[in-house]
């Protein structure tokens, strides 16, 4: 196995289920949010009997913030999560630090699935991309996200303002702007175990669509995918109980 490097953060974790003798399932989210958008979905996958684990990624949550943000140094973070995993799953920037980390270490975890994941990301749209990112976690604003989003009940938008708010926006811009190009394709490819990516609706702006699913399925036979009709980039906050029966199944 190999060895995180020392100067990995330490990074805030919350947990569910049991802690001995139980599968156990790692949840990584995506930029510019935390651990808590896990608020439904880790307990049902508890509740099911699973041991869960979801860090707050560096300058994110209540994680330290961090001189650097590459996203080796974070692959580094996650890999400190002593695993194997029985299962990890990971949404936009944390579909990507998965990809990475299995690429590092085939043996971390045994099946995976990735929930729109940020694999690239087009240069063009960095500058437009950053200023709204940055504006929401300066002044997360509740109401716009309502209507933009009349599907998520209360909770999941109070859990989303709440990540924003405790999100470094320096963090943010540097992440942005030191994973330049972001690609993780290569390590795509190899994938080494089996994968499934839950893809966003291409009419609503899916980082992933249906010809990344269709290349990285042709070129190993691990991965699988499917497009979940009408959901945004937060596939998991629009269907979670569909995230849930995912989850499960290819736990199972």
């Amino acid at each position: 196995m190999i060895t995180p490097s020392p100067a990995a953060v330490p990074l805030h974790i919350r947990s569910w289920g049991p802690s001995d003798g139980a599968p156990r399932a790692l949840l990584l989210h995506g930029l510019t949010s935390a651990a808590r958008v896990w608020w439904r979905i880790a307990p049902a996958l508890a509740d099911a009997g699973w041991s869960v684990t979801a860090p707050d990624l560096r300058g994110h949550g209540r994680s330290p913030r961090a001189d650097s943000y590459r996203f080796d140094e974070m692959t580094d973070d996650v890999l400190a999560l002593s695993g194997p995993w029985d299962l990890i799953a990971g949404h936009s920037m944390g579909g990507a630090l998965t990809v990475l980390a299995l690429q590092r270490n085939p043996n971390f975890a045994r099946r995976a699935v990735l929930i729109d994941p940020a694999v690239q990301n087009n240069p063009a749209d960095l500058p437009a991309f950053l200023a709204a990112a940055l504006a929401r976690v300066r002044n997360p604003d509740l109401d716009a996200c309502r209507a933009e989003n009349p599907n998520w009940d209360e909770p999941t938008l109070q859990a989303w303002a709440e990540s924003q708010r405790e999100v470094d926006p320096e963090a943010v811009r540097a992440i942005l702007e030191t994973n330049r190009p972001w690609d993780v394709t290569a390590a795509a490819l190899q994938m080494p175990i089996p994968a499934h990516v839950l893809a966003a609706d291409p009419a609503r702006n899916a980082s992933f669509i249906a010809a990344d699913g269709d290349r990285l399925r042709q070129a190993n036979s691990n991965w699988s995918y499917e497009v979940v009709p009408g959901t945004s980039h937060s596939v998991h906050r629009d269907q979670p109980d569909l995230v849930i029966d995912r989850l499960l199944r290819a736990a199972a």
